[in-house]
């Protein structure tokens, strides 16, 4: 079984160097009346990186989709690109 850590939008600096692919996004919580009428909710995005260890970032977004972008956008943003 690979090792799974958990992983926070803040902690990019850890991730950007290792992510080798998004592998899937789901909703952090159950939905509720209250998630419904939100824009943004939180995501978890699973990842893998390139010492085989598959993370899930949480990442606040519009839908599943969205989240996964976001990821892939954060990991290959570099400082000073």
């Amino acid at each position: 079984m690979k090792k799974t850590k958990t992983l926070y939008k803040r902690d990019k600096e850890f991730l950007e160097p290792r992510l080798i692919r998004v592998i899937s996004a789901c909703v952090a919580h159950p939905n509720t009346a209250e998630t419904d009428s939100q824009e943004f909710i939180p995501h978890d995005v699973t990842v893998e990186l390139k010492d085989g260890v598959e993370a899930i970032v949480r990442v606040v977004a519009r839908d599943p989709m969205d989240a996964m972008e976001t990821v892939q956008k954060s990991a290959i943003r570099r400082p000073n690109a």
